[in-house]
């Protein structure tokens, strides 16, 4: 069979967050690349979405400085070269993996977008009424694939007025991450993925701090995990390699982090340019964290069927700071 993969604005995650160069939809397309039978697509207005998305991330900087001395240093023409640095990231991974992009001026159809329109049909609901990029990028890609044929054609998308769309208006298939495709695509069983939970979870790899990557935006911040629990919301196994012999998983879990959380409250001092121990600092602390949604990809390698040992390939930053409002303050 062939497939033809189409991804939305939403596959690549929190726009304050896209990485082209190394992040979990590039560990997919890696993988992806694996199969001759599939080609990737990218819609033109999804192209220009992730084009806006990284303006409006970096002219946020400007706007978001408190410091008086950043503002003054920082310059038109440096936001200007941090967005075409961007913006060629994004089309040096387009090439990378190969992907087509669909012409949504060309292939979309104003009258099929009217009709969806002005009979309240999906890609438009009532909280979406004038959706009409998601319209435009469904109505593209339905005619595109009328041309251009593939056995199976798969849209990744978290949106759900996209994905009602396509239920009412196409024959595609969709998936809510790549991971899922990945999994689809892949030749396994269930007694491999359990066989390979049942090892993440004796080795506990998911208690070890060591398994993420922990920061804090302020470093007057701090904190010490003592413990991690976790659940497991979801497991896909996204590449088996019989040649090296290895399994990659991308586990998705929730996090209860217990430890010494502090976030400063208040800094005082007169004479803290002159002698900084002269501080005084006021924190808020608290000993839960309740994280959820963290996505880590692990490889695990086998030899005549026995797992022997792993590696993290992949595992998004976690910005602890994001998470403190909903300390339960226990000192002050």
């Amino acid at each position: 069979m062939t497939y033809g993969i189409v991804l939305d604005t939403n596959c690549f995650g929190a726009k304050s967050k896209y990485n082209f160069n190394k992040s979990s939809i590039t560990i997919c397309l890696n993988n992806l690349n694996n199969f001759d039978n599939i080609r990737v697509f990218l819609p033109s207005i999804v192209y220009e979405e992730l084009k806006h998305h990284i303006r409006e991330v970096i002219e946020s900087v400007e706007s978001n400085i408190n410091s008086t001395f950043l503002k003054q240093h920082l310059k038109k023409s440096q936001l200007d070269l941090m967005y075409e640095e961007k913006v060629k990231e994004l089309d040096k991974f387009i090439k990378k993996y190969h992907i087509t992009i669909i012409d949504c001026n060309k292939y979309s159809s104003n009258e099929q977008v009217n009709e969806w329109y002005f009979n309240s049909k999906y890609p438009f609901s009532p909280k979406k009424p004038k959706e009409f990029p998601d319209a435009m990028i469904l109505s593209a890609s339905i005619n595109y694939f009328k041309e251009n044929k593939y056995d199976e054609v798969i849209m990744i998308s978290n949106d759900n007025d996209i994905i009602n769309g396509i239920k009412e208006n196409s024959d595609f298939k969709v998936e809510r991450t790549i991971q899922k495709v990945l999994s689809k695509l892949t030749n396994f069983t269930e007694e491999e993925i359990r066989k390979c939970e049942k090892y993440i979870k004796e080795n506990e790899i998911l208690k070890k701090e060591d398994t993420y990557s922990f920061y804090i935006y302020d470093n007057n911040d701090d904190y010490e995990i003592d413990n991690i629990e976790y659940e497991i919301n979801d497991i896909e196994m996204i590449d088996k390699n019989e040649e090296d012999k290895y399994y990659q998983l991308y586990v998705n879990c929730s996090l209860k982090l217990e430890g010494e959380f502090n976030l400063v409250d208040q800094v005082m001092s007169y004479y803290d340019k002159e002698d900084p121990e002269c501080s005084a600092i006021w924190y808020r602390s608290g000993e839960e964290l309740e994280i959820k949604d963290v996505g880590i990809f692990i490889a695990i390698n086998y030899d005549q069927n026995k797992l022997k040992d792993y590696t993290i390939t992949k595992v998004e930053d976690i910005a602890l700071s994001d998470y403190f409002d909903q300390l339960e303050i226990v000192e002050q």
